[in-house]
């Protein structure tokens, strides 16, 4: 296999979220509570809709809890949105491929199960599997589901972009914009 250095991801994934991140934040009003739910030092307890995360003190005390689908209300109007929404998800797709522990290639991006149904975030890295087809046009598949999981930063802005934006978008809200295909993707 082959392997990333630390000198590589330790800059690619700062300025991965540097980028996602200034696309992103001009999307939304409460960029308070948005930078709490991004923070990874905050419980997130991913749920569908009822995704929440808890904001503590030093001395442990809870200090508010955020819903973040109903707190976290994206702002969807503006001649540039789909074309940022657009850069978002080509990110994204990115970040599943090249800065998730077990990399894939390219066209196992589009063996990924939805996010909606199978994506979890366990010990605050968010997991999903992608499968690889090697072999198979050669009549072989041995290919397993595979594991990968994101770093804390990225899944925190991958959980914002899925529950908040694209569920607005998805919500029929917005009917000038749509969430991309992977076909619509930057190369």
């Amino acid at each position: 296999g082959v392997s990333i250095t630390k000198d590589n991801w330790s800059t690619s994934i700062p300025r991965t979220v540097h980028q996602f991140r200034s696309l992103l934040l001009p999307l939304f009003e409460c960029q308070n509570l948005l930078e709490d739910v991004l923070n990874p030092n905050n419980k997130m307890v991913l749920a569908g809709p009822d995704t929440t995360v808890t904001v503590v003190d030093e001395e442990g005390t809870v200090v508010k809890v955020i819903h973040v689908v109903s707190d976290i209300i994206p702002i969807l109007h503006g001649e540039n949105t789909q074309s940022v929404v657009n850069n978002l998800f080509s990110l994204e797709q990115g970040i599943y491929l090249y800065l998730s522990s077990g990399a894939g290639r390219g066209e196992e991006i589009k063996r990924v199960h939805s996010f909606q149904s199978a994506f979890q975030l366990l010990f605050n890295h968010l997991r999903f599997q992608m499968k690889s087809t090697k072999a198979v046009n050669h009549g072989v598949d041995r290919n397993e589901w595979v594991d990968h999981f994101v770093s804390p930063s990225l899944s925190r802005l991958i959980v914002v972009l899925n529950l908040c934006v694209y569920e607005a978008i998805r919500s029929g809200s917005f009917p000038e914009l749509k969430v991309p295909a992977q076909e619509e993707a930057k190369a």
